[in-house]
């Protein structure tokens, strides 16, 4: 990993950093404290399933104006709380854009976009999730946002929502690759 960090207490920053051709993860974050991840940018971090940022534990993660772009994995991989993620940006990354893990209930994202990735923009499998103006376009499998059956995942168009190939989403679309 570029950046491999345990939070167990709370507010922590983690502010301006550039991860380039990381081995394994570029940022992944854990524990049980909160933190802010703030303007950071992730470029072609590691090979197959390793992702840009991969964001877990139970404090909640405030992920704002970061980059993720052509990692072998997800730009952002969210999972076991409700992380906030605002502004961010995963650009031609192997797998989805965003996947927000069964166990991500009640994450919020706002104006975040997901462009070119190799397979969903916005990929969700927890529930609750608030949705704000977001945009995901030409993503590769032909779906720019996916809610998935599988995980009964479940959330909420709170508008201004642009995603290309799904419009407006609904309850129902399933993800192609579950």
């Amino acid at each position: 990993d570029c950046f491999d960090l345990d939070f167990d207490f709370n507010d922590a920053s983690v502010l301006k950093n550039t991860g380039l051709l990381c081995n394994g993860d570029g940022l992944e974050i854990s524990g049980d404290g909160t933190a802010l991840v703030e303007g950071n940018a992730i470029t072609g971090s590691g090979s197959a399933f390793d992702e840009a940022f991969d964001v877990a534990g139970t404090g909640v993660k405030t992920l704002k104006s970061n980059k993720a772009a052509r990692s072998g994995g997800d730009g952002f991989d969210i999972a076991e709380a409700a992380h906030v993620l605002e502004k961010n940006s995963a650009k031609g990354n192997a797998q989805d854009g965003f996947f927000l893990s069964d166990d991500a209930d009640n994450a919020v994202l706002t104006g975040n976009d997901a462009s070119g990735n190799g397979e969903e923009g916005i990929h969700n499998e927890a529930t609750g999730v608030a949705l704000t103006d977001n945009k995901a376009k030409g993503n590769s499998l032909g779906q720019d946002f996916c809610n998935s059956a599988t995980n009964s995942a479940t959330f909420e168009d709170l508008g201004g929502n642009k995603f290309g190939s799904t419009t407006p989403p609904d309850q129902a679309t399933v993800c192609i690759n579950e």
